[in-house]
């Protein structure tokens, strides 16, 4: 036998060694069930549930948009009258415009635990649109809390209320300092509700042991597969930046046009920006977080995460190929808003669009105007930010201390079969204002939704299964309770 065909035989064997290596690992990754009904959680106290809805019914009665100033007075008044326990064992401070800080004094002040903080805001956007029920009617049908803030945010400032309400009646005191702090400015940005306040706790020198503020929460058909759920605690968030393109000319008649219209070139800036995104990042964060979904994906894809590196060109492509996927490896462009003339006959002087950026981990605000100016060349077009971007936020340690509390927690109220990711919030919240006072912040809400409900955030017919509200409550109690040990 000639020493090429040897060599050629043990290349092949190598080949086909190698190759069920591969296939060894991915069949290491263990599918979950599929066929529905795989995840089933215990239902809650049927007391907890029954008073955290009528308690949330109440609050989304009051419409907390921005400018209803009785509103926002009416809704402090009702938790004052709703949490008499809160109010008497909690020092209450309202700040200048109006956001909500409650203190719970630690029973045991030489345990040498650092203070905690929970987080939410109760401010909702508001209600555009058709509604099925009325979004400020709080209606209870018997299965759900219908109207604004469901799940966007009235429903984790009422699930920690209960959640301590609860406690306190029981006769809990905890081991370290407790804080809550509720923004009443979330949904435009919180420049004076959390970022007021985060100043605050640092010109008195707190430094948290972990601030836990709205975010992800436990899908119960990821992947749309009825019975898939995943607990997604995200570690951090994405950062943001407007990047406003314009061109202008002289205008003048549509009888007339010219060549190129400003509006034809900003649509053609348009369609530079979709057709070259950033290139790809597979983080830490995200690689952890494939390697805990992979069970609830084929084994296609299975294949393809188990052997990260040697296959991470072929994983990005797949992902890329998915939205809510892609969003999590790079970071976007999307072309939000567009301006040209206000009348059909006239040639718009000047055109202008918004590109709204969501910059991942390792890239910068500056690394995306860099790129989408390299994309105008030979365009006659102007770049500027809208406002000054938001860069993306630090990440947390998701191998220790908090996370691994709240994943325990979870467990605990959910069941040990649940899987359980770190990951990163695509949008934006108020957490990020306290990276200045914590080094482990969490943007979370122990909350089983499924997709369907989740999606009516910010939109129509918004509401939250009152299942999930009271088990909701319940895990927030245990989380509580573990922090104190």
């Amino acid at each position: 036998m000639s020493p090429i065909i040897i060599a050629l035989i043990c290349v092949g064997a190598f080949i086909v060694l190698f190759l069920g290596l591969m296939l060894l690992r991915a069949a290491k990754i263990k599918p979950v069930s599929k066929g529905g009904g795989a995840f089933s959680f215990s239902d809650p106290d049927e007391n907890i549930a029954k008073r955290a809805a009528e308690s949330l019914s109440k609050a989304i009665s009051f419409e907390t948009v921005n400018g209803n100033t009785d509103e926002f007075d009416r809704f402090r008044a009702f938790l004052k009258e709703r949490y008499p326990l809160v109010n008497s064992a909690m020092s209450l401070e309202t700040t200048s415009r109006g956001s909500l800080i409650y203190k719970w004094s630690s029973g045991s002040p030489d345990s040498g635990l650092a203070p905690v903080l929970f987080c939410g805001h109760f401010d909702v956007v508001p209600a555009t649109g058709e509604w099925k029920i009325p979004p400020f009617s709080g209606e209870i049908d018997g299965e759900f809390v219908n109207g604004r803030g469901a799940i966007d945010c009235k429903n984790v400032v009422i699930g920690l209320l209960e959640a301590a309400e609860t406690l306190l009646s029981s006769g809990f005191t905890p081991a370290r300092d407790m804080y809550f702090a509720f923004g009443h400015d979330e949904e435009i940005g919180g420049p004076e509700g959390a970022s007021a306040m985060a100043r605050l706790f640092e010109e008195r020198g707190l430094f948290f042991d972990m601030v836990l503020d709205e975010g992800t929460y436990i899908t119960s058909d990821f992947n749309g597969v009825d019975g898939n759920a995943v607990a997604i605690i995200a570690v951090a968030e994405k950062g943001l930046l407007n990047l406003i393109i314009s061109a202008s000319s002289a205008g003048g008649h549509s009888a007339r046009p010219p060549k190129h219209s400003t509006l034809g070139i900003v649509s053609e800036a348009a369609c530079r920006v979709e057709a070259s995104p950033m290139k790809p990042v597979l983080s830490q964060t995200t690689r952890k977080y494939f390697s805990k979904i992979a069970p609830t994906l084929p084994f296609s894809k299975r294949f393809l995460i188990a052997n990260i590196p040697l296959t991470t060109p072929s994983l990005m492509r797949w992902l890329s190929k998915t939205p809510e996927y892609n969003a999590l490896i790079r970071s976007t462009m999307a072309v939000t808003m567009a301006e040209g003339s206000n009348a059909p006959n006239v040639m718009p002087p000047l055109s202008k669009m918004t590109v709204n950026c969501r910059m991942i981990q390792g890239n910068f605000a500056s690394d995306v105007s860099r790129h989408v100016k390299s994309l105008m060349t030979g365009l006659d077009v102007d770049i500027s930010p809208k406002a000054p971007p938001v860069e993306a936020s630090k990440v947390s340690d998701y191998r220790k201390g908090a996370f691994r509390l709240l994943q325990s927690a979870v467990h605990a109220r959910y069941g040990n079969d649940l899987i359980v990711t770190p990951g990163i919030t695509l949008g934006g919240t108020d957490a990020r204002y306290y990276s200045t006072v914590s080094d482990n912040v969490i943007r979370f809400m122990p909350f089983v939704l499924t997709r369907d409900i989740a999606s009516r955030l910010h939109s129509n017919d918004e509401k939250v299964p009152i299942r999930a509200l009271g088990a909701a409550v319940e895990c927030y109690m245990s989380i509580m309770k573990a922090l104190s040990n």
